[in-house]
């Protein structure tokens, strides 16, 4: 009997023992790695030199700042003017004396005459 529907086994394309194509897929993936790498690295080493250049350009500015700020502070300055601002003068108290010193004696004198005495 004749079936359609059957197919030899031997001719199918979907055979896993082949390894033929297995081995140039493989090379072709590593060619293809490889020349992804080259290209990285090409343009790390091109970023790198653009680096290094704008470090020097950078280097060169830092230097005419430097110059501009020491020809600056070598200006001379001119004198604060110095206000002075007058002081209200302090009230200070008296202490009392603590000193126990005797209070000088104060003897009056008085004149007197007798009124009471005739001369008669």
């Amino acid at each position: 009997m004749n079936n359609r529907y059957n197919y030899d086994r031997r001719r199918s394309y979907g055979n896993r023992n082949s390894t033929n194509n297995n081995s140039a897929s493989s090379m072709a993936f590593l060619v293809c790695l490889l020349f992804g790498l080259g290209i990285w690295i090409a343009t790390l080493k091109s970023d790198i030199r653009n680096l290094s250049e704008k470090n020097d350009m950078f280097e060169h500015e830092n230097m005419e700042l430097e110059h501009k700020l020491d020809s600056i502070s070598k200006i001379p300055k001119p004198a604060p003017i110095v206000i002075q601002e007058e002081k209200p003068k302090k009230i200070r108290r008296h202490a009392p004396d603590t000193t126990k010193s005797k209070p000088a004696e104060i003897k009056i004198e008085a004149a007197t005459t007798d009124t009471t005495k005739t001369n008669n």
